[in-house]
């Protein structure tokens, strides 16, 4: 059995446009959203690491650990739709103390790091977005 630390940066899709025009079908779909995403943290009793950025620690026999992850997601109304984008980076073999940070073993290693819902978007800071990036999923 492998063990996984999994860090996750989730966006529901909530575009602000909606939220400044009170529109309550959004708030309702946003709602919806977070309640499911909500709950999913909850089953894995996931660390909060930040605004929409959570570490989940997991043990699975599965070798399509990310396609685990994604069908996991999928059936607690996690889907790519609308907007939903979830970042993940994914590592064994790291011992965490939850006060200072992670301590690397000797055999940790980084697994992947990309989206598995949705895409990367044009960043808020970005005159011209470099393309090369957009479509980028580093597997180790």
């Amino acid at each position: 059995m492998a063990n996984y630390k999994i860090w996750m940066s989730y966006d529901l899709g909530l575009g602000e446009e909606a939220a400044k025009k009170n529109d309550k079908q959004y708030q309702e779909k946003y709602q919806k959203r977070y309640n499911a995403m909500m709950s999913w943290l909850k089953k894995f009793d996931a660390i909060e690491c930040g605004k929409s950025m959570a570490l989940i620690e997991c043990s699975t026999e599965e070798t399509d650990y990310i396609g685990d992850l994604i069908r996991d997601l999928n059936n607690a109304g996690i889907k790519d739709e609308d907007g939903i984008r979830i970042y993940v980076v994914i590592a064994d073999n790291i011992s965490i103390n939850y006060n200072n940070g992670f301590q690397n073993k000797d055999t940790q290693r980084i697994l992947f790091a990309g989206f598995i819902i949705g895409k990367r978007q044009q960043a808020p800071w970005e005159d011209n977005p470099k393309d090369r990036y957009y479509n980028v999923d580093v597997k180790f």
